[in-house]
């Protein structure tokens, strides 16, 4: 019989516990949230104010006891030219509904030195929302719609018209997307957090989950605008990640640090999460990796055991600012058997997470909280199963 607890983590993954779920079609890929949506509140959405959300496909920070933030996150390696990144969208909701918000966010950056002013990040609050399926988001100037049909197997497809006035920003982008299986860790997907003890917490609907396509292959075009210049590139048979994510609570509260990593080569990917909870709910430490060859089905890890398998700083430099000792080399584990190991880590980004937020909400969180938090993120040329690759890695410190 389990003890009475505020946690409770996805189950053990191993080679002797396959506790996942692997599944073709669209069934475990849809919107969580769009049962949460009204049409009534499509008016409302276009006059909230976006908020940044920096990568991993996990959520915003909202400073509020009723939140739910929701991303769809597709990671994409153009192992040829070097230049990667991802398109994520996200809808939030705060005080049950009463604030909602859509936004599309873009990143790009190269894994050579020489490449870094191709590098951009941007964001762009979708208006005009027409639709909001378990399937489809509609907006006026974005379409975001997973299919699935005998023909073509699973798929996605991305469009968008999005720029702003005098098109000093502008993001054109329109992708097809072939999906592979999708992979969620049993029972579930979720991690459970209540406020109280208990020896059911699942029963809780403050939840983390978490739905990853390791397997993906990408066409299309992407046009965005830098210092001034209209660039544009062509993504033909990329290989890409797609992660799901869902915080039906607070994101601050669910975790103090993440680590996170997707990894691409030519026939071979891996994906690694992990997150550790507050003290509040244990401090557990949850790791869930994949490491998938095309055309294979992927060996999968996940557990909350402290003396497995987790992510290894191997080296930290302190950062002056904030305190924060985050890693210049790393060790990852990938599925069963592989790790990721970085001796240089080549950072390509640091976020200080509160000025992204506005004035008010940063002042509040400071004066309440103490936080600085911060994430550190990584871009470079990588080896995984003897083959050449490219790694995007990310450390976040919040408490």
């Amino acid at each position: 019989m389990q003890k009475p607890s505020k946690f409770r983590p996805v189950q053990e993954v191993s080679s002797q516990q396959p506790n996942y779920i692997q599944a073709d079609g669209v069934s475990n890929l849809k919107w969580q949230s769009s049962e949460m949506f009204t049409q009534q509140k499509l008016s409302e959405v276009s006059k909230q104010k976006p908020q940044k959300v920096i990568s991993r496909g996990i959520g915003i920070f909202v400073k509020n006891k009723h939140s739910v933030v929701e991303t769809q996150t597709l990671y994409f390696t153009d192992l040829n030219s070097g230049k990667c990144g991802f398109i994520q969208l996200l809808y939030s909701s705060v005080m049950k509904g009463l604030y909602q918000t859509f936004q599309l966010n873009f990143k790009i950056c190269c894994s050579d030195d020489d490449k870094k002013e191709l590098d951009t990040w941007e964001s762009f609050k979708l208006d005009g929302i027409e639709l909001f399926t378990d399937l489809k988001l509609q907006s006026k100037n974005v379409t975001f719609e997973f299919k699935e049909s005998t023909s073509a197997g699973t798929t996605l497809s991305i469009v968008s018209t999005l720029s702003t006035a005098g098109e000093s920003r502008l993001l054109h982008i329109n992708l097809h997307v072939k999906l592979g299986m999708s992979i969620q860790i049993g029972p579930d997907g979720c991690s459970y957090f209540s406020n109280k003890p208990s020896k059911t917490p699942q029963e809780s609907k403050k939840r983390l989950r978490h739905v990853f396509v390791p397997q993906a292959i990408c066409d299309g075009t992407l046009k965005y605008i830098k210092n001034g210049q209209l660039t544009e590139i062509h993504l033909q048979g990329v290989p890409s990640i797609l992660i799901g994510a869902l915080h039906t609570l607070n994101p601050i509260k669910a975790a103090c640090r993440w680590n996170f990593a997707v990894i691409q080569t030519q026939n071979n990917c891996g994906i690694c999460m992990e997150y550790t909870t507050p003290p509040d709910f244990g401090s557990v430490t949850v790791t869930i990796s994949i490491f998938g060859s095309r055309n294979e089905s992927p060996t999968v890890y996940a557990s909350s055991v402290p003396t497995n398998k987790h992510v290894t700083f191997l080296a930290t430099a302190n950062d002056a600012k904030n305190k924060w000792d985050y890693p210049t080399a790393i060790r990852m584990p990938l599925g069963h058997t592989n790790f990721l190991v970085e001796d240089r880590l080549r950072m390509v980004n640091k976020y200080d997470i509160l000025s992204e937020l506005p004035r008010i909400v940063k002042s509040t969180v400071e004066n309440i909280a103490g936080l600085k938090p911060c994430i550190y993120q990584y871009c470079q040329r990588t080896r995984l199963a003897d083959e050449d690759g490219i790694a995007i890695i990310e450390s976040t410190f919040i408490t």
